[in-house]
């Protein structure tokens, strides 16, 4: 994020003053996890005798605040770390005041990451809550399995190997050799695209937002290519799927016959950052937001 888009949140909106203080709060949650997300990213520290040359900070409306103060403070302590490596640079600034809280370099160019990934990661931890794993179900209805998704970007065709073969186990307990397979992957709701995005995009770079995929894979409808994977997988267990695989809700009344959950999000998010990963950061936000 560009300094001086945050400088203009919620200024001239009804609940203005509402929003200021909530983007206030954001960049104070932010300057703290920015630097300590960063940390972790390199495996090996980088040797470096130069000294941190931390730029003073500059207040135009005043001068800073207690709580500016210790972020600046904590930030100069940070940025020293050799394992950021030798080319780093940094710039907070107060998005209700536009001051300048810290800067590191702030004026040098240097090819941006994906810092709002930074953002994604540090709400959804909040929210979410490190802990939070992502569930994949099978539910049986009268006719047909469904295969349910959760927003787990990390499901592989292990996972549904292990899913097959459990929902497998339940069907031949009970009799049952022949089944349709359907797909609900509707926890995600319209627009899978966002606006902007162009067709470049995807589905390489970003594939559309669902909540059910398989392996990564960058495909349009990742949805579907899960559930005729989870139904390669069933057969491969020695059940016959019959028909075509279609989309369609799951009765929430509908008995759960095998589930997988995901990795926790202290691993996911790690994962995330030091890939760039997009499609993971973008099912991350949209949990978040749920």
């Amino acid at each position: 994020m560009h300094p001086t888009d945050a400088g203009t949140v919620g200024h001239h909106t009804p609940g203005g003053k509402l929003a200021r203080a909530a983007a206030s709060r954001l960049r104070r949650i932010v300057a703290l996890a920015a630097i300590t997300s960063l940390l972790p990213l390199s495996g090996t520290a980088v040797a470096s005798t130069a000294q941190a040359s931390v730029d003073a900070v500059a207040t135009p409306g005043g001068r800073a605040s207690a709580a500016d103060e210790a972020i600046a403070r904590f930030l100069d302590q940070r940025i020293t770390d050799t394992r950021l490596g030798p080319r780093v640079s940094g710039f907070v600034m107060d998005a209700e005041s536009d001051n300048v809280v810290w800067q590191y370099r702030g004026t040098e160019a240097l090819m941006p990451a994906s810092n709002a990934k930074l953002f994604t990661a540090v709400a959804a931890l909040a929210v979410l809550g490190p802990g939070h794993r992502f569930p994949t179900h099978v539910v049986q209805g009268p006719d047909a399995l469904t295969l349910v998704g959760g927003g787990d970007r990390t499901l592989t065709t292990a996972d549904l190997a292990e899913l097959a073969r459990t929902t497998a186990a339940r069907l031949r307990a009970v009799g049952v050799l022949r089944i349709q397979v359907r797909v609900d992957d509707s926890l995600f709701g319209e627009p899978s695209l966002a606006n902007g995005w162009n067709d470049g995009y995807y589905p390489g770079s970003v594939a559309p937002v669902r909540a059910l995929v398989v392996d990564g894979r960058p495909l349009m409808d990742t949805g579907l290519d899960a559930g005729q994977e989870f139904a390669r997988q069933l057969t491969a267990a020695g059940i016959d799927v019959v028909g075509a695989i279609t989309r369609d809700e799951a009765d929430s009344e509908a008995p759960v016959v095998a589930r997988h959950d995901s990795g926790e999000l202290a691993e996911i998010v790690p994962h995330m950052l030091r890939t760039s990963d997009n499609n993971i950061a973008e099912s991350l936000l949209r949990a978040t937001a749920l």
